[in-house]
C-alpha cells in the first residue's frame, strides 16, 4: 500500500514538474523573442539618448528580468534540493526582483496617467496615497507568503531544483494590483477619451486613441493574471511541490 502511494506521489510530482518547466520555458522564449524584436530600436532610441528618467525606467524594467531568469533557472533546474537555506534565499531574491520589476512597470503607468492630468494636485495626492497603500499592502502579503513556504526533496534524488512542499494560498497581491490598475486605467481612459473627443488635431486624436487601447490592454492583462491565479488555487493545492512556480512564474 505504501509502495503504491509512493508511486502515485512520484507520478504526480513528475506531472507537476513537467508542467512547471513548460511554463517557465514558454515565458523565457517570449522574453528572448521580445528582446530580439526590439533590440534594434532600443539601441537607436534608448542607448543613444541622454540619461533621463524615461531611459532609466526603461532599463530598470527591461534588464533585471534577464537576471531574474538566471536566478529562476538556478532555482528550478540547477541547485540541489537538499540545500534548503540556498533555496529559501533564492526564492526571496526571485520574489524581490519580480516585485521590484512590477513596481517599475507601475511607476511608468503612473507617470503616464499623471501626464494626462498635468497640474491637478488632487489627482497627484489621491494616486500617490493609494499607490503607497497598495505597495505597502503587497509587501506585507509577499512577506507573509514567503515565510509560509516549507521545503522538501525528491523521493529518489533524481531531480535538481528547489522543491517547496507547502505554502499559504495567497492571491491578495494579485487582487491589489487589479484594484490599483482598475483605478489608474479607468482614470487614464476617461481623460484620454475626453481629450480625444475635444481635440481638433487628428494627430492628437490618434495618440489619445492609441493610449486608450494601451491602458485597456494593461488592465486586461492584470485581469487575466487574476483569473489564472484563481484557477491555479482551485485546481492545484498549496501542498503541491510546484505550487510556488505556478504562483510566481517568470514575468
Amino acid at each position: 500500500m505504501r509502495r503504491a502511494t509512493l508511486g502515485q506521489e512520484l507520478v504526480e510530482f513528475l506531472t507537476q514538474s513537467q508542467a512547471s518547466q513548460r511554463i517557465f520555458v514558454g515565458c523565457l522564449a517570449l522574453l528572448v523573442h521580445d528582446w530580439f524584436l526590439t533590440f534594434g530600436d532600443e539601441v537607436a532610441y534608448i542607448w543613444r539618448s541622454d540619461w533621463r528618467i524615461p531611459k532609466i525606467l526603461f532599463l530598470l524594467n527591461r534588464y533585471p528580468v534577464i537576471a531574474n531568469a538566471v536566478l529562476q533557472v538556478t532555482y528550478t533546474m540547477m541547485i540541489s534540493a537538499t540545500n534548503l537555506s540556498n533555496c529559501e534565499m533564492l526564492l526571496k531574491a526571485i520574489i524581490s526582483m519580480k516585485f521590484a520589476g512590477i513596481i517599475v512597470s507601475e511607476v511608468i503607468l503612473f507617470l503616464k496617467v499623471l501626464s494626462l492630468y498635468r497640474n491637478s494636485h488632487a489627482v497627484y495626492a489621491t494616486l500617490g496615497l493609494f499607490a503607497s497603500f497598495c505597495m505597502i499592502s503587497a509587501v506585507i502579503v509577499i512577506i507573509i507568503w514567503a515565510d509560509s513556504v516549507r521545503w522538501t526533496s525528491t523521493p529518489l534524488h533524481l531531480f535538481q531544483g528547489c522543491i517547496p512542499q507547502a505554502s499559504m494560498a495567497i492571491i491578495a497581491d494579485v487582487w491589489i494590483m487589479v484594484v490599483w490598475e482598475i483605478l489608474i486605467v479607468g482614470m487614464a481612459i476617461y481623460k484620454s477619451y475626453r481629450t480625444w473627443r475635444e481635440s481638433t488635431s487628428s494627430l492628437f486624436g490618434v495618440l489619445y486613441k492609441d493610449g486608450i487601447h494601451y491602458f485597456g490592454l494593461a488592465l486586461a492583462s492584470s485581469v487575466a493574471n487574476l483569473a489564472l491565479s484563481l484557477a491555479i488555487v482551485s485546481h492545484i493545492p498549496a501542498s503541491s511541490p510546484y505550487y510556488t512556480e505556478f504562483m510566481f512564474p517568470l514575468p
